[in-house]
Order: structure tokens, then C-alpha cells, then sequence
């Protein structure tokens, strides 16, 4: 179990940065400006100033971001971890 959650993660995880780099590529065209690729994975990325097709990639980096919390959740729920109380 954990090691199928473990590849969701990681998979997600690509999927978080692919879509980051999209709406980048689509609001660098817009704006003629360019961004660090480290400035930009770190940022939020903007909705309202981009076309509709940059606004796809966002929510599904939205999305991605939100399997990511629970996959993260989800390995603290099934693995051994004991914190000293």
C-alpha cells in the first residue's frame, strides 16, 4: 500500500511541475517577460491574467496539488511513525 501511494506521489509530483511550467510558458507569452524556473515552481501561479487554455493547466495544477496533500496524508495514516509525546 504504501509503495502504490508512494508512485501516485511521485507521479503527481511530475504532474505538479509539468502543469506549473505550462502556465508559465503561456504567461511568458503573454507578457513577453521571462521567469527563473525556480522562481516560477515556488510561486503561486496567476488565473485571471491568463487565456483559457493557460487557465486549464492551472486548475489541474490545483488539482494535482490537491492529490499531493491527500497522497501526503495518506502515508502518514498507514505508515509507523510514532512522535514523542
Amino acid at each position: 500500500m504504501k509503495i502504490a501511494i508512494a508512485l501516485v506521489l511521485l507521479i503527481d509530483l511530475y504532474l505538479v511541475v509539468y502543469y506549473r511550467l505550462m502556465a508559465k510558458f503561456y504567461q511568458e507569452k503573454i507578457t513577453g517577460s521571462s521567469q527563473s524556473g525556480m522562481a516560477v515552481l515556488l510561486s503561486i501561479p496567476p488565473y485571471r491574467s491568463l487565456p483559457a487554455v493557460a487557465q486549464k493547466y492551472v486548475r489541474r495544477y490545483w488539482w494535482a496539488v490537491a492529490v499531493m496533500g491527500a497522497c501526503i496524508a495518506a502515508l502518514f495514516a498507514v505508515s509507523d511513525i510514532r512522535f514523542p509525546a
